[in-house]
């Protein structure tokens, strides 16, 4: 049986192969080389056919979502989106395609100029006792948004949705920023104390294995972010725990038996480069009135035979701060995603499907 041996590329071939994986995922275009928005802002007729109103992204009853699910609109390939910038509605739909290549999850075809689409989707589920089943509960949905999507998948999927200033009812729609790339850390605090107040013994069941919030079992460390040393908080003291990336090929600092004395010296860590994410979460553990930071790269001690244990630490924290959009620690938890603003005037009475 003869087997037929691979046949040596070409430069030119190999090149063009690379040329093309470098594409995948990319667009032919980025919303700061556009024309600016012109003066005049009106739906185009793709739009406008959509008919979009308030009340469409509440779930009314008696309305089939499952149903609703399985339709779709088609938009319109993303070039003729690109010569419809009067229309506010596909400008968002631009928005939603032009970003970072890390935060895309393309297909492996290349494809300049897909096909785009649009479908609701639930967003907010109410939970509420079971009509049939004492003792039991479901989930009511209650607010939709909006799916937006490519075929093939040259950007990563991205939702619209009604903001709560106009929407009948502010939960579980969404709002704006009042500080670009700032958190706002009194919302935050209301958060924690609503649902450590209010929520009552709903929120006090743990989803984590009961033998995971036993008594801690051996010196539990974190970081003082007033004194900004390493120290061992009180039994029962409250921390916020941080989960980022280490990265790859970069030398961060982590506490050692060797430092460890030297990092429990008040101060010491302000002397310290550490990783922006850190100091970041540093900031806001102070903004949120908290004393004691969680980290694994400061609060563990990373000796030869290091084993990382965490589940304890994420179990137990009063909130837990996740850097998701951080490849690498270097990145700061405050930088928005987008420089980019994008509005919608109105959308005149809509309804999509």
């Amino acid at each position: 049986m003869s087997t037929s041996r691979p046949v040596p590329a070409s430069s030119d071939k190999i090149a063009a192969f690379k040329s093309r994986i470098k594409t995948l995922g990319r667009l032919p275009f980025k919303i700061k080389d556009l024309p600016p928005t012109p003066t005049e802002s009106y739906l185009c007729d793709f739009c406008a056919k959509l008919d979009l109103r308030v009340e469409s992204f509440v779930v009314q009853p008696g309305d089939n979502e499952h149903e609703r699910e399985n339709r779709f609109r088609w938009l319109g390939k993303l070039s003729y989106i690109q010569q419809r910038l009067h229309c506010p509605l596909c400008r968002l739909v631009l928005s939603t395609a032009d970003r970072p290549l890390d935060q895309r999850n393309p297909s492996h075809i290349a494809d300049e100029d897909p096909a785009v689409y649009a479908r609701w989707v639930v967003d907010g589920q109410e939970e509420e006792p079971h009509p049939a089943r004492e003792g039991s509960s479901v989930f009511r949905p209650r607010t939709r948004r909006i799916l937006i999507y490519s075929d093939p998948q040259t950007f990563k999927d991205g939702y619209l949705v009604l903001l709560g200033d106009d929407a009948p009812s502010r939960p579980y729609f969404g709002r704006m920023l009042t500080t670009q790339g700032q958190l706002d850390a009194a919302m935050l605090k209301q958060w924690l104390k609503s649902c450590e107040t209010l929520h009552g013994p709903e929120c006090d069941v743990s989803l984590v294995p009961a033998a995971l919030l036993a008594k801690r079992i051996g010196i539990f460390r974190a970081i003082d972010v007033d004194q900004m040393c390493i120290v061992e908080p009180p039994e029962d003291a409250r921390f916020i725990a941080l989960s980022y990336l280490w990265g790859r090929n970069f030398a961060q600092l982590f506490t050692t038996s060797e430092n460890l004395a030297r990092l429990s010296t008040p101060g010491a860590l302000a002397k310290e480069k550490l990783p922006r994410t850190i100091k970041d979460t540093i900031l806001l553990t102070r903004m949120l009135g908290e004393k004691y930071l969680w980290t694994d790269s400061l609060a563990l001690i990373h000796d030869p035979g290091f084993q990382y244990h965490d589940d304890w630490v994420y179990a137990r924290a009063s909130l837990t701060v996740a850097a998701a959009l951080a490849k690498m620690p270097m990145q700061a938890c405050q930088e928005s995603a987008k420089s980019q603003e994008h509005s919608i005037k109105m959308l005149k009475r809509s309804y999509l499907g």
